[in-house]
């Protein structure tokens, strides 16, 4: 337990001393006040205040496949082509890259070439079928039965570390250029901010 200790107070020091640091540049303030956003329709990006004002009704977000081995070979290859296009700067090298697997699962791509202001971008492999099961069944099997696992979002993943809320917002821009991004669900807004006060924005995109 000792030890233990030891390590979670280095590593909250740590995170205090980043938070402190993006704190005290202009972009914070910046992620602060963005609103998350949906795509409607075949449209652009928009504002989920706008979406609640006007009475938009996004079309539900969900996966093409209901059952969970199908989903899981899907994310395979999804995963291997979403490390391939953050690595490559055109569509002709992310094949390339996909076809030598640059990046496998635990391995990291320093100044990844279509998020330029991301210091890394970390590629933490497919979620594992128990994390799927384990989500699906506690926050979508009261709602969805059988069909649960068609609402996981995060099978395909990766991690975009930024230095600071400044380039994180600089990022955003590169994220939605490089992909078709189809929802943001950003962290900094202080009605989001979860319990341990993670600072962080959720892209997802097809």
């Amino acid at each position: 337990f000792k030890e233990l200790s030891v390590v979670l107070q280095k590593a909250m020091l740590h995170y205090s001393e980043a938070t402190k640091h993006s704190q005290g540049g202009y972009g914070w303030n910046e992620m602060a006040n963005m609103q998350g956003m949906r795509m409607v329709g075949a449209g652009d990006l928009t504002q989920d205040t706008v979406i609640n004002r006007t009475g938009l009704e996004p079309e539900p977000i969900r996966q093409l496949y209901e059952d969970l081995d199908a989903l899981l070979m899907a994310a395979e290859r999804a995963q291997e082509v979403l490390m391939s296009r953050l690595a490559a700067p055109s569509a002709e090298e992310a094949s390339v890259r996909r076809t030598r697997n640059d990046c496998p699962p635990g391995g990291i791509i320093r100044r990844p070439a279509a998020v330029r202001s991301a210091a890394f971008a970390f590629n933490p492999g497919v979620k594992s079928r128990a994390m799927c099961e384990a989500k699906a069944m506690a926050l979508y099997g009261p709602s969805e039965g059988s069909m649960r696992s068609r609402q996981l979002m995060d099978v395909a993943r990766a991690c975009l570390v930024f230095a600071d809320a400044d380039l994180l917002r600089a990022g955003l821009q590169q994220v939605c250029k490089a992909f078709t991004v189809i929802e943001i669900r950003n962290m900094y807004q202080p009605s989001m901010t979860n319990i341990l006060g993670e600072k962080y924005v959720e892209v997802l995109v097809s």
